[in-house]
């Protein structure tokens, strides 16, 4: 799963928290530099969708 964010928004989870909770289920992760696909990307991985879903959305939780 494609999860990305944006410079402008203050999320609830720091980069470091976000690696440190759901580090082995991110296979990939760098800066964009892209308008329509976000300012940072994570490629997210795991077994099932559920998970996957839950993870995003802990991602992409804002304050």
């Amino acid at each position: 799963t494609y999860v990305s964010r944006l410079n402008r928004i203050s999320y609830r989870l720091s980069h470091l928290e976000v690696l440190s909770r759901f580090g082995d289920a991110i296979v990939h992760h760098q800066p964009m530099d892209s308008p329509v696909m976000g300012d940072y990307a994570y490629l997210v991985l795991t077994p099932d969708q559920k998970t996957r879903q839950e993870i995003a959305e802990a991602i992409t939780a804002s304050v």
